[in-house]
Formats: structure tokens, C-alpha cells, sequence
């Protein structure tokens, strides 16, 4: 298609889900995207050169994740590439991230489990299909009392798979020590800023979902490992 519309020397601009970064922060809840493909800067490299692409300019931002986002220049024909010049460790870093899930499921439930022996309940905000997937696939369901959205429309619902029931935003009240945070990094700080009053009453909240700066040590630590 793009050999198609373009000229020699024009440019193409592409943004995909960042899927190296989703590997890199042990980012589990990636794998639920509707897209058929997941794209590294290696890949989309290799895709496009094959195609007479060049990239000349790229960057990974925040936006559900991360999306990569990146400047191509069409060649006018394709070119021949060497696949490792593109794609080099990426069998390493899958394999990694493929290693890593019984650890961090594990981990994650023994965290949440830890938190539950304080004596108070815990919740997760934000009825979205990150949080859905991450709830299902790890199992920490179990460990979670109830579900907080503030959009009318998800309240009295259930989630699909755990069945938790999702509440108003009002039910975080004392009796909730730990409040999961399911909503992308971008949102995080405009949801807790509303409901203060949970968190001056001793309420806490933690990230669900990379690059945010709130996810439980046992996770930042491995992402921050594999990211440096």
C-alpha cells in the first residue's frame, strides 16, 4: 500500500504499540491488543526496509504504554537487509519476558497476599482490558475484593472472568489499605488527585500497568534491571 501512494523521497509517519518496551517492563497486560501484529524499532526496521523504507528519525512515548513512533523515508524500491542488523537479540528478549511470567505472577500474588495479612481490603480502579487481562491471566482476582470505576455505565457490572463486582468511586473508604491502578500512566495522578480523601485516610495507591513510577517494587525493580 504505501509503495503504492508514495513517491521517492516522501516521507511516512507510522505509530504502533512499543511491544520492546512492553518486554523490557515485564508489561503482561501488552498481549490482550487487538493489534494482529507487535512491533519492536528492530522489527518495524526490518518490515519497512524491506518495503524501501528508511527510517530516519524515532521515539517511544507515553500513551497507553508506550507507542513507538517513527519518520520513514520511501527509497523508491526495496532494499536487501540483513536481519540481524534489525531484529539482533530480540529472540533473547522475548525469551526473557516469556522466563520471567511464573516469577512475576508468583510475585504479584504474594505481594497482594502480604498486603491482605495488614487486616484491610484491597481494590483495583479501573475496569479497562489491560486491568481485565492482567486480573485473568495472573490470578490475583482472589486477592481482590472489588473493582472501582468511576464511568456510571461499568457501575453494578461484573469483570469479565474474575466476577468482581465494580463499585463507585465513593467505595474507597478506610477499610481499603491498597488500591490498584489500572488506568494508563498518562491518567494516574488526575485519578488519585480525585479521590484525595482515600489517600488522606491512609489509602494507597499502586500501579497496575508500565512505564508508571507506582508499580510494586518486586516489578519495578526487575523492569528497571531489563530497561537499563
Amino acid at each position: 500500500g504505501m509503495q503504492a501512494l508514495l513517491s521517492p523521497g516522501a516521507y511516512v509517519l507510522i505509530e504502533v504499540p512499543d511491544f520492546e518496551y512492553s518486554l523490557k517492563s515485564l508489561d503482561y497486560s501488552a498481549v490482550w491488543e487487538e493489534h494482529i501484529n507487535g512491533y519492536t524499532l528492530g522489527s518495524l526496521g526490518y518490515f519497512l526496509a524491506n518495503v524501501g523504507i528508511e527510517i530516519i528519525y524515532n521515539e517511544s512515548v507515553v500513551f497507553s504504554g508506550k507507542s513507538l513512533v517513527v519518520l520513514g523515508k520511501y527509497m523508491g524500491k526495496p532494499v536487501e537487509v540483513d536481519p540481524n542488523k534489525y531484529l539482533g537479540n530480540l529472540k533473547k528478549k522475548a525469551s526473557f519476558y516469556k522466563e520471567q511470567w511464573p516469577h512475576f505472577r508468583d510475585n504479584f500474588i504474594a505481594y497482594l497476599e502480604d498486603q491482605k495479612k495488614l487486616g484491610k481490603k484491597i481494590a483495583a480502579y479501573g475496569a479497562g482490558c489491560r486491568t481485565c487481562t492482567l486480573i485473568n491471566i495472573t490470578g490475583i482476582g482472589r486477592c481482590i475484593d472489588f473493582m472501582v470505576d468511576d464511568q456510571k455505565e461499568k457501575q453494578g457490572k461484573y469483570m469479565p472472568g474474575s466476577r468482581l463486582h465494580i463499585l463507585p468511586g465513593e467505595a474507597l473508604g478506610k477499610d481499603v489499605g491498597l488500591c490498584l491502578l489500572g488506568v494508563n500512566t498518562e491518567n494516574e495522578d488526575k485519578v488519585i488527585n480525585k479521590h484525595k480523601k482515600y489517600t488522606d485516610s491512609g489509602g494507597k495507591f499502586v500501579s497496575m500497568h508500565p512505564p508508571s513510577e507506582k508499580l510494586p517494587l518486586f516489578w519495578k525493580e526487575k523492569a528497571i534491571e531489563q530497561i537499563n
